[in-house]
Order: structure tokens, then C-alpha cells, then sequence
């Protein structure tokens, strides 16, 4: 357990949503990525809401090389199948440059699908709609809280 990290794992639509409780360093991102796939392969959850709003730090280049060429394909791999990743950003005038840096991040990772917003209900709108396109979308369902407390690194 990471005690800098918020996971929980939602039904309806099925997906992890992890938030970072305070700035992180890039050793913490990279294990709290770590835990996130671990979640996901557990739970076969390829579904992501990930929480920057708060504690927003911009990464490292060798973090982004490190996601983008290494993190985001062995997470494809690993869970078998497209991954959707909705960031939330704040909104400030840094929102618009992490967004520019999560589409990279989708145009040059195969497997991976990412989107960012300000808005939490569009993020989840966005997530339901790839669930609804894969014609998998469950009726209803519960959160349950996983205290899996691990770095939000991939929204900031």
C-alpha cells in the first residue's frame, strides 16, 4: 500500500479512478504506475480515470519517454486489449498543455487511448461511450473503495 495514493475500483461503468494525495516524486509515479497495472490485471479493468487536479507537478521528459516507449505497451500487453485512460486536468493555463501531452501520448502508443478534461462527468461520459462501443456496458453497479494508496503519475 502507497499511502500518497487513492485507488478505487467503480462498476458502473467498470474502472479503476486513482487520485494522488500529495505532489509526487518521479521514483513515486513510476510506482505508482506500477500498482495501477497490477489493479487493472487483477481486476481485468482497462478502464482509467486518473485524478491530476490536485498536486499537479509536470513530469520529467525521461518520465514521459519512460510512459510513452516502456509503461503505456507492456500495459497493453499485459491486460490484452485497448486501454481507455481519462485524465482530469485543472483548469488553468497548464490544463491545455497536459492535455497536448496525454494526445501525444495516444498518437504514439498503440493500445492506448487517452483523453484529458476539467470536467469529471465528461471524463466518465467519455469512458461509458467506450464501454457502450465494445457493447460490454453492465447495467448498474457500486464503488468499492481499494486503500491502494499509489502516485497519480499518469495525470500530471
Amino acid at each position: 500500500m502507497l499511502e500518497y495514493y487513492e485507488l478505487a475500483l467503480e462498476s458502473d461503468p467498470p474502472l479503476l479512478r486513482a487520485a494522488r494525495r500529495r505532489p509526487l516524486s518521479p521514483a513515486e509515479i513510476t510506482e505508482s504506475c506500477e500498482l495501477l497495472l497490477l489493479t487493472a490485471q487483477e481486476n481485468q479493468c482497462n478502464h482509467w480515470l486518473l485524478d491530476g487536479r490536485e498536486h499537479f507537478t509536470a513530469n520529467p521528459s525521461c518520465l514521459q519517454t519512460w510512459l510513452q516507449e516502456e509503461y503505456f505497451p507492456r500495459v497493453h500487453r499485459e491486460l490484452g486489449s485497448v486501454v481507455y485512460v481519462a485524465f482530469l486536468v485543472a483548469p488553468s493555463p497548464h490544463a491545455s498543455a497536459a492535455a497536448a501531452g496525454f494526445e501525444s501520448l495516444t498518437s504514439q502508443t498503440s493500445g492506448v487511448r487517452t483523453a484529458a478534461f476539467t470536467d469529471e462527468a465528461a471524463a466518465r461520459d467519455w469512458l461509458r461511450q467506450q464501454w457502450q462501443q465494445r457493447g460490454s456496458l453492465p447495467a448498474s453497479g457500486r464503488s468499492t473503495l481499494l486503500p491502494a494508496l499509489a502516485a497519480l503519475a499518469l495525470a500530471s
